[in-house]
């Protein structure tokens, strides 16, 4: 091929990356604008001038629901009840605990405003003066305290949960949300219960303080009334709780209610018809109407009601849908909105964790250290329901079909490349002829990210979505096919599209990432903005390999001899190692933003790799040799700048990283505050132990994913077929570096990239794994393509 040819085509490449980039930016930065124009987010929980004996109006009412979904709302709700979706702010919430998900962990969390795990234990709770039993004795004798502190309710079983949870890797107070009530002089209340055959008086782990004991209220089976066709022979009696409600409220600022009804019918469905579960909510929603209807009607009322559903239903009932419900209604703006907060930046999803600093919020108190969350947040926007039925359908989706739809695709990775790696070791002509369903391979994370721009996806068909994934890659294959010839050619288009379109999605909010099969699931809650670990690695090894491939790409017809010795005298390849330069610090500095990638992990994987891989363009430049023969450079006085390049441009880079990590994210009022400024506040208030915490828990996520992860067997054959390829066929590998030196530079970032990544992350093997994704199988197709698989 004639230099005028390569050079017309490499150019081509330059300006189709940056013209993708472009227009890309510009889209979603038009998008983003218009979100932020309609954006008005208001603090939903604010206290303004809460004064304590304005309490009879100025309350904070929290209501839950346990067991239904947010279909269950929409489809069984009584007038009252409907009228309020209407008129509040709602949004779906992430149940995650320190176990599964569960009833008594969920109430737990929420009482906590930390991630907990709470037993049997966390149902047993009484009155003070319950009848069956004397509930001091029973205090003193699980605590060996000898005065029963005060309060209408007490938990006796406060030292076992402590106890449960004494392991926890993050500062955990039981009962924090009512000891950071107390210390401002405030009472909370706690009313009804979700007793079955059993005691179920869980909610009062939201409002209890550390010793266990809630001012006022009543749990007792007083609240209940007969009904022997409702689930074990009970039910709410909404006179009852109007009754209760109405002793406490001028005592009690915080005020827990737990209209049981929906946990019983969840607890009693192994005995009922399918559509009974139906019929039960329907109607103690009308009883809860009553409820509502004498609690909305109290004279002067401008306190806040939120309605929370602590844990999702049976799987066999919830299906996907483990999102739960959360309403938040203001009686002096009832308007209708979405919820939001500064744990998720997600309008429409909420955390179980931002509940208690958003009552804290409320009557302006101190934030607590043992609160993971953050207060609660408005968003007026018209279609509210539609728009958050919408999440719920598309989340529910997701979670049912991410684990197959990535486990499709890490097996068919597998076997290709086991299928790829055998023809080459053996010379079996035939399989070549796989080599654009490789080329595929790489395409495929890219379809993964576009796909959700289009309305229907994900469909509802878990094959629909997997052969739309498919044609989405096959198009990519068929069009730079068309085009492009040379394998470099392809890696370098691949490699700088898929950089491209990721890239502008992060400067855009991520907002395709955040429903990618291969992003993050809101669900899971690991994280919920931001640039997850599997595209991280993919944005870090797509980048390195489009450069390295480039600069291979403008190399051709350079001739050889002393001509590549003097690289540096083209312009056109100064001019690409500056460009990857500036675009590894942009790549950094979104990595390390808490506005854009919020990624610790992320950014030191960039700063290692990315300076590595500079280095190595920069000695690629000036010496035009291999660095591994250090020595013999550094003896020469004009082959030392190669060498100073790859140790003082790593040093640079990690420099920078660190200024960037630390300043940006220092935590600071009203600003966006990632994972590690959360952190950076922790260390300051509870010093460098809680760093040794976070670190452990770092170690054990990644010791779970490598143990039982699919994700681990596609690393492991990557790292076979590198090693492999490495020493046989002899001489291929060399053979194939010495023709590609730019390639060769790029096989090293991205192993660095790889084994940083791993290192360096809580699910590094799954970031290490996406980042060799674009350094083994480009190594493949060349092996395939070389004259030792010719013969």
């Amino acid at each position: 091929m004639n230099n005028r040819c390569i050079k017309g085509r490499s150019q081509a490449i330059i300006f189709l990356f940056l013209l993708a980039l472009f227009v890309s930016v510009a889209f979603w930065q038009n998008v983003r604008c218009f979100a932020e124009s309609n954006h008005n987010v208001n603090t939903a929980v604010s206290g303004d001038s809460y004064q304590e004996k304005e309490s009879l109006s100025c309350s904070f009412i929290l209501l839950t629901l346990d067991k239904i979904t947010f279909k269950d709302l929409l489809q069984y709700s009584g007038p009252l009840l409907s009228s309020l979706l209407r008129e509040s702010s709602l949004g779906l919430m992430n149940v995650n605990t320190a176990g599964s998900l569960g009833t008594e962990s969920g109430y737990l969390t929420i009482g906590s405003g930390a991630r907990l795990l709470g037993n049997w234990t966390a149902r047993k709770a009484y009155n003070r003066e319950e009848k069956s039993l004397s509930v001091e004795v029973l205090y003193r004798r699980h605590s060996g305290k000898d005065q029963v502190p005060p309060g209408k309710v007490l938990h006796p079983y406060t030292g076992a949960l402590e106890l449960l949870n004494s392991s926890r890797p993050y500062p955990v107070l039981l009962g924090a949300l009512g000891e950071a009530l107390g210390g401002k002089g405030l009472s909370a209340a706690v009313l009804g219960n979700a007793d079955t055959d059993q005691e179920g008086r869980q909610a009062v782990t939201i409002a209890m303080n550390n010793d266990g004991a809630v001012a006022y209220g009543d749990v007792s089976a007083a609240l209940l009334k007969e009904d022997q066709l409702f689930p074990f022979g009970h039910r709410c009696n909404a006179r009852a709780y109007l009754d209760a409600y109405k002793a406490c409220r001028e005592k009690a600022s915080f005020i827990v209610v737990e209209w049981g009804d929906t946990g019983r019918i969840n607890s009693y469905l192994g005995h009922l018809a399918a559509e009974r579960r139906g019929e039960l909510l329907e109607s103690s929603f009308q009883e809860l109407d009553l409820f509502l209807e004498g609690l909305l009607a109290e004279p002067g009322l401008k306190g806040r009601l939120l309605i929370a559903v602590p844990s999702p239903p049976q799987a066999s009932v919830a299906g996907g849908y483990r999102l739960t419900p959360v309403v938040y209604y203001n009686p002096e703006d009832p308007q209708g909105g979405m919820l939001i907060s500064k744990t998720t930046r997600v309008p429409g999803i909420v955390a179980n964790i931002d509940i208690a600093p958003s009552v804290a919020e409320y009557f302006s108190l101190a934030p607590s250290v043992y609160f993971s969350g953050a207060p609660l947040e408005t968003k007026p926007a018209a279609g509210h329901l539609q728009k958050v039925s919408a999440i719920a359908e598309r989340t529910s989706r997701t979670y049912l079909q991410r684990s197959s739809i990535i486990k499709g695709y890490l097996l068919l990775l597998i076997i290709l490349v086991v299928a790829g790696l055998v023809g080459v070791v053996t010379r079996f002509h035939p399989v070549r002829s796989l080599q654009p369903a490789f080329y595929g391979l790489l395409y495929f994370p890219l379809s993964f990210l576009l796909a959700p721009a289009f309305n229907f996806f994900p469909a509802e068909s878990y094959l629909v979505n997997f052969c739309f994934l498919t044609v989405l890659t096959a198009v990519f294959v068929v069009l730079t096919g068309l085009f492009w010839r040379n394998p470099m050619a392809i890696f370098a288009v691949a490699g700088l599209l898929v950089f491209g379109f990721l890239a502008a999605d992060l400067l855009g909010g991520a907002h395709l990432q955040s429903r990618s099969f291969l992003g993050y699931d809101p669900v899971g809650g690991a994280r919920f903005y931001g640039i997850g670990n599997e595209y991280m690695g993919v944005m870090i090894g797509s980048f390195i390999l489009g450069f390295g491939s480039l600069i291979s790409l403008r190399l051709k017809g350079r001739g050889g001899g002393e001509e590549r010795k003097h690289l540096g005298n083209f312009p056109e390849i100064r001019i690409l190692v500056l460009l990857f330069a500036v675009l590894s610090v942009m790549i950094l500095f979104l990595m390390a933003s808490p506005d854009f990638g919020a990624n610790f992990g992320g950014a030191v994987t960039a700063a290692l790799s990315l300076s590595l891989t500079l280095g190595g363009f920069v000695a690629l430049l000036y010496g035009g040799k291999p660095l591994a023969r250090l020595s013999y450079l550094l003896s020469k006085k004009k082959k030392r700048l190669p060498v100073l390049a790859l140790i003082f441009i790593p040093l640079l880079f990690f420099l920078l990283a660190g200024l960037l990590l630390y300043f940006l994210n220092l935590p600071r009022p009203d600003a966006n505050v990632s994972h590690l400024g959360r952190t950076l506040e922790l260390i300051q208030k509870e010093g460098f132990g809680e760093l040794l915490n976070i670190v452990v828990r770092k170690l054990e996520m990644n010791y779970k994913l490598v143990r039982y992860s699919l994700w681990t067997r596609a690393l492991l054959v990557m790292i076979a077929l590198i090693a492999i390829l490495y020493y046989y066929p002899f001489g291929m590998i060399k053979k194939i570096f010495a023709g590609e030196p730019g390639f060769r530079v790029a096989m090293g970032g991205i192993i660095a990239a790889s084994v940083t990544a791993f290192l360096v992350n809580d699910s590094g093997v799954v970031a290490a794994a996406t980042s060799m994704l674009y350094g083994g199988l480009p190594l493949l197709i060349l092996a395939l393509g070389s004259n030792f698989c010719k013969i």
